[in-house]
């Protein structure tokens, strides 16, 4: 302690001890005239500062705050940043409005609240009608509602949005500390609606004529279904096909790219963590197995029972059969003017990664790689500059194509660039040589001439 804290210290301790905190006290909330004679000045002084009013009850001082606070009950917590205050970190006035919702929640004004919740004034006992009449004028002590009720006026708050069972932030989970209150309450309310009777009961009979719901429940389903809760559950198939009327026909992907980074999980948005998660369910759905085992066959040979569906995904362009390598390299080079696909993209001199790439980049590298491998290229090569008499006959249209943008012409350019290299270095030993034979001959004129 500072010299300063310690002598407010021993001036507590003896106010404590004093004659004249004894005498406050004791007449406290009587008029002066009763106070001993000697004390009398001392006391209307001290009362002048506050001091030795009758202590108010906890009710009293709950009214209290209720006036000062707009009718807002007592905090029974704080936080700061997310993280709920220890008594340490909080101000004083903060620790004083905490005592004070802990001493309301247990008094007994309360719990005649409670008990009388909804109840006429009439009902409650004599003694804490006023009081009750009181905290009622504050909106305190009505029924409360119901998990379903609650449920309605968060639909009809939120248009239609029913709550959240989990919270993000910037791609991270937020746990309850890292909430706000309205946040707090959101998620509880969730939990509450998620075991409630009425969900069970909604998802129950989803689907099914209003008739079929039991009758105490036919209102309440009437309503949430008029919310668009409670619809029968869409099949993988069907929620994909949405997706491809929504997106132009256009699958879902199967990740997502930022600043050159696949995003993880953590990172999207929960509409993409939606595709993803639909992507994954159509990878792994029968109607993809059906679609990729039929592709290029006739609709006749697709099982009945998926011809339906099978022509539908059909008409989005799915399904069909899938083009080889070599198909797909002449295709490219039908639309990029005879230019083969580069192995890889840079930037600034940087080579990419795949991460950094376009989808658009990503395909072309891809397609790539697998033409290296490629028996078409393997025999292009092979047979570069030879008649195409001499090409297996299986590959000949095959390579035919391919030579007419200008590839498989690999040895004639290297031999062309091998002659003209040669023939350069020819014309520079000769250039060489002849400068010696001048240079010597210069040299042979010079000695000659010194000697005349």
């Amino acid at each position: 302690m500072t010299d300063e804290q310690r002598e407010e210290a021993i001036l507590n301790s003896r106010w404590r001890n004093s004659e004249e905190k004894r005498i406050l006290e004791e007449y406290a909330g009587k008029p002066i005239e009763e106070v001993p004679k000697e004390y009398r000045e001392k006391i209307a002084k001290l009362r002048s500062y506050g001091l030795g009013e009758e202590e108010k009850t906890t009710y009293e001082q709950v009214i209290k705050f209720l006036d000062t606070h707009n009718g807002q009950l007592m905090h029974s917590n704080f936080s700061e940043n997310g993280n709920q205050l220890t008594r340490k970190e909080m101000t004083e006035e903060q620790i004083e409005e905490i005592n004070l919702y802990q001493r309301w929640n247990k008094s007994l004004e309360r719990k005649i609240l409670k008990e009388y919740a909804g109840k006429s004034i009439d009902e409650v006992p004599e003694e804490y009608k006023e009081k009750i009449a009181k905290l009622r004028s504050y909106g305190l002590g009505e029924e409360e509602k119901t998990t379903y009720e609650q449920v309605i006026e968060f639909l009809e708050t939120h248009n239609g949005q029913l709550m959240r069972g989990a919270l993000s932030e910037s791609g991270r989970q937020l746990t309850r500390k890292e909430m706000t209150e309205e946040q707090r309450n959101e998620m509880t309310l969730y939990q509450r609606w998620k075991y409630s009777k009425e969900r069970k009961i909604l998802e129950e009979h989803a689907g099914k004529p209003i008739e079929e719901v039991p009758k105490r429940y036919r209102d309440k389903i009437a309503k949430l279904r008029s919310y668009g809760l409670g619809e029968k559950e869409k099949t993988t198939y069907e929620q994909v096909i949405d997706f491809l009327e929504i997106h132009n026909g256009k699958l879902m992907k199967s990740k997502f790219v930022e600043d050159g980074k696949i995003l993880t999980r953590k990172e999207m948005t929960d509409e993409q963590r939606n595709e993803t998660a639909l992507y994954q369910r159509w990878n792994n759905s029968e109607e993809r197995k059906i679609l990729n085992e039929y592709a290029g066959k006739p609709i006749e040979e697709v099982p009945k029972e998926y011809r339906d569906k099978i022509t539908k995904l059909r008409s989005y362009g799915l399904g069909e059969l899938e083009k080889t390598v070599y198909e797909r390299v002449i295709e490219f080079l039908q639309n990029h003017d005879g230019q083969l696909m580069h192995s890889c993209f840079r930037i600034n001199g940087q080579k990419l990664t795949i991460a950094e790439m376009t989808e658009e980049q990503r395909d072309e590298v891809n397609l790539y790689a697998m033409w290296r491998k490629a028996e078409e290229k393997m025999i292009l090569e092979e047979y570069a500059e030879k008649a195409i008499e001499e090409v297996p006959e299986e590959y000949r249209d095959k390579i035919a194509r391919l030579r007419e943008f200008g590839l498989g012409n690999m040895k004639s350019k290297l031999s062309q660039a091998k002659k003209k290299r040669d023939e350069a270095k020819d014309k520079n030993d000769q250039a060489k040589e002849l400068e010696e034979r001048v240079e010597e001959q210069l040299k042979k004129r010079g000695q000659v001439h010194e000697e005349q």
